[in-house]
């Protein structure tokens, strides 16, 4: 409840991915923290929207959205060709705040 109070709840108009956004908002731009623990606090089946073939385009659209509005436009970039992204390491890696994003991505990323 805490982190809702503190970062708002689920963007809604993200019908697929509205809980990576919260994640990148509470824990890459805010200054949550998470845990991992080895339990498995939920079990679901993997037949959801985010899995449904019919809806890959809307999930697609859904991140390069994100991208769009919550990425600093060097790290954005850097991600879409392989040449920039390590040209653009040194230069990524001196920026503090673009740093922290760019680990916070690559920290949640193992989770979604």
């Amino acid at each position: 409840k805490d982190l809702f109070n503190q970062y708002g709840l689920f963007d809604e108009s993200y019908r697929i991915i509205s809980d990576t956004i919260f994640y990148f908002k509470s824990f890459c731009l805010g200054n949550a923290s998470f845990k991992y623990m080895d339990v498995t606090i939920s079990v679901f089946e993997g037949d959801g929207i985010s899995e449904n073939i019919k809806f890959l385009d809307l999930k697609n659209n859904e991140y390069h959205r994100f991208e769009k509005e919550y990425i600093p436009i060097r790290l954005y970039e850097a991600s879409k060709n392989v040449p920039k992204k390590i040209k653009l390491y040194d230069d990524l890696k001196k920026n503090k705040i673009i740093w922290k994003i760019a680990m916070c991505l690559v920290r949640i990323s193992k989770f979604l």
